[in-house]
């Protein structure tokens, strides 16, 4: 799971992490993660989560995650999905000016076993879209190989 993004004035992208990782061993469709550190409140604050959850069944989806109540952007997932297993990686991000926590919420199609959450939060970025991704969806997806761009002062996140 990549984000790249570009900067704004000729200073860099920061990219900070935030909130060490929340686990979750209960068997849920939904997992809450309450008063995460989302760093000190920015105009141009981006919190980015980092989910990643596992199933011994096929055929599992995230299908949300929020960050204070507000539905994030899914940059990329990747979906492994062994003979009846799902492993579901994703980063979700959300402009958030204020506060420094924030509760984030994952949904899913149904019961995942775990549930993983780390936070980072990224500033004077010149643009909230991600410049380049690098994703699988294809079940079986063993591993992800490619080539990511990132730009000369750019940042680069990634989730597995």
């Amino acid at each position: 799971m990549f984000i790249a993004t570009g900067a704004i004035g000729g200073k860099f992208a920061d990219l900070e992490f935030q909130q060490a990782e929340a686990t979750q061993l209960a068997a849920a469709s939904t997992y809450t993660f309450s008063n995460a550190n989302i760093g000190t409140a920015r105009a141009d604050r981006l919190v980015l989560a980092c989910i990643t959850s596992f199933v011994n069944v096929a055929n599992r989806t995230i299908t949300g995650v929020t960050i204070g109540g507000n539905a994030a952007t899914l940059i990329t997932t990747i979906y492994n999905e062994p003979p009846l297993k799902t492993q579901i990686s994703t980063i979700a991000y959300l402009l958030v000016p204020s506060g420094t926590t924030a509760t984030i919420a994952a949904t899913f199609s149904n019961n995942m076993n775990v549930c993983f959450c780390r936070v980072y939060t990224m500033i004077r970025y010149a643009s909230s879209t991600p410049f380049d991704t690098l994703s699988a969806t294809a079940a079986n997806a063993a591993f992800v190989s490619g080539t990511i761009d990132i730009p000369k002062i750019g940042a680069l996140l990634v989730n597995s």
